[in-house]
């Protein structure tokens, strides 16, 4: 029997939290070690995965068992080019939260780190799941567990901002599972084969009319996850509220399965549909880049500040994602690690300055250069790779999904060149603000970075520079099943995808 890589990299954070159980909430150096040493060992698993994953279209690595035979549900998992890089992502980030919040949680540290490790599982299965039952039952595992990370360990009016989070996010789960249902019962009556698996279901065709409902559903649900204007309601006061590495784990995976949700279910189930809401969804990303770079420009908070690029950098990706070929959808799945990579470090990077200088906003600190030369270095890279200079990742992802929605709608790129102009501009300004303006306070002593946030910055920085120098590390994977998915979604499209391209 090959070995269960996926289980072992979905299901190891879950023992480690059921371990943590039983170690006393004072021994806080056990229960660090014991987080550590669980996402540490999952992360060098799925390197391990991704080093033997092939560069073809087929899903590979695949487990099936029955779970619930009477009703059609496994227990079905796989990846392929769509999901091996948000999968090593997941992986990645996982020790990187846990060495973040190192200082930052001042109570209940158990509690914390089992919220942190369940959250983990509950994203690493969504991310793999090919059974829609079970692709719901991991998405809505992570629900409750960010819920009490917010609730509980977040900032001034964190309750508020938890029962936005969970109210919004149930909300698009309601139209999600009435999609799945309806799917599960419409194949049934077709086949008399009453089944959730999403390799079965894709084979039939449906109807383009019904297409249409069930894209709305699902659409609604994912729109909510992403989040795309106007279902973003909740994110920006979560982003500020939570936990540092709460807000970490959000922006760089949780956002993302809205994303992945439409490539791996709503195209190849739904292609006619797919075309059909192209220019709703396109309008709906070129509204939010434009909302999210312009609030950038108000925020007095950093924390706001960041969720807002966030939010605009988002609608770029989705953008490339519905150019529907194939270097709009790479550079999506590429800008999805980069954003995840550089966003996530300029929330854990201004999380530094707020354990400082907790409640600051963006006029309270000036000068870093002097007082904070590391620092200062690391947040220029970071900067330097949200707003797309060559050779850091952020250029990549970028570039390809230009040259993707120019080949589909001129007006559309325009509009993301613009955006992405729009956020170097401010990013740049703040930038200068906080390195080189006037130094604040020459009394008042702020320390550099020390050796456990460098260990937590740095192993992103060597990312960035990575990915950015030699994209093909990520984009050879990704290739032939993004090609795969293009021509599914043109040949089952049923002449839609014909008077789009014209």
């Amino acid at each position: 029997m090959d070995f269960p890589f996926l289980s072992v990299i979905v299901f190891l954070p879950f023992v480690a939290a059921i371990m943590l159980i039983f170690v006393k909430n004072e021994s806080l150096s056990v229960l660090r070690g014991v987080s550590l040493a669980a996402t540490l060992s999952v992360f060098f698993i799925s390197i391990v995965l991704f080093i033997k994953f092939q560069a073809i279209e087929n899903i590979q690595f695949v487990e099936q068992y029955n779970w619930i035979s009477s009703l059609g549900i496994s227990y079905l998992l796989g990846v392929d080019g769509i999901n091996i890089s948000l999968l090593l992502l997941t992986t990645f980030m996982g020790p990187i939260v846990i060495l973040a919040s190192w200082n930052s949680i001042k109570k209940h540290h158990k509690g914390f780190l089992i919220g942190l490790l369940l959250t983990q599982v509950g994203l690493s299965g969504t991310l793999v799941s090919l059974d829609l039952i079970l692709f719901f039952v991991f998405l809505e595992s992570t629900l409750l567990p960010l819920y009490f990370l917010i609730g509980i360990w977040g900032k001034k009016d964190r309750i508020i901002a938890a029962n936005n989070f969970i109210v919004f996010n149930i909300a698009g789960s309601i139209f999600m599972i009435v999609a799945i249902l309806i799917l599960y019962f419409y194949h049934g009556g077709l086949t008399n084969i009453y089944t959730f698996n999403f390799l079965i279901l894709s084979k039939i065709e449906i109807p383009p009319a019904y297409q249409v409902q069930l894209f709305f559903l699902f659409a609604f649900g994912f729109a909510i996850q992403i989040p795309i204007f106007p279902f973003h309601l909740w994110f920006k006061n979560v982003c500020q509220t939570a936990p540092i590495a709460v807000s970490v784990l959000l922006n760089t995976v949780f956002v993302k399965v809205g994303i992945y949700g439409f490539l791996r279910f709503c195209w190849p189930l739904l292609p006619s549909a797919a075309w059909q809401f192209k220019p709703l969804i396109l309008g709906l990303g070129v509204v939010s880049i434009f909302y999210g770079a312009l609030s950038a420009i108000i925020q007095k908070n950093l924390m706001r500040l960041i969720a807002c690029i966030a939010f605009s950098q988002l609608g770029i990706i989705l953008i490339g994602v519905f150019a529907i070929n194939t270097l709009g959808v790479q550079g999506s799945l590429v800008q999805i690690v980069n954003h995840g990579l550089a966003v996530g470090a300029l929330f854990l990077i201004v999380g530094i300055l707020y354990e400082r200088k907790p409640f600051a906003q963006i006029d309270s600190f000036s000068g870093l250069a002097k007082k904070m030369p590391v620092w200062t270095l690391f947040f220029a890279v970071i900067c330097f790779s949200v707003i797309g200079v060559p050779g850091l990742s952020g250029f990549v992802g970028d570039f390809l999904i230009l040259l993707g929605i120019f080949a589909q709608n001129e007006f559309v790129a325009v509009c993301v060149a613009t955006s992405i102009i729009l956020i170097a501009v401010y990013m740049l300004r703040v930038f200068r603000k906080l390195a080189f303006g006037t130094v604040l306070s020459e009394s008042e002593r702020i320390k550099d970075l020390s050796s456990r946030e460098i260990l937590v910055l740095a192993p992103i920085v060597i990312l960035i520079f990575l990915i950015g120098v030699y994209p093909n590390l990520l984009l050879k994977k990704i290739e032939p099943s993004v090609k795969h998915l293009i021509e599914i979604v043109e040949t089952r499209g049923i002449g839609y995808s014909t008077t789009a391209n014209k």
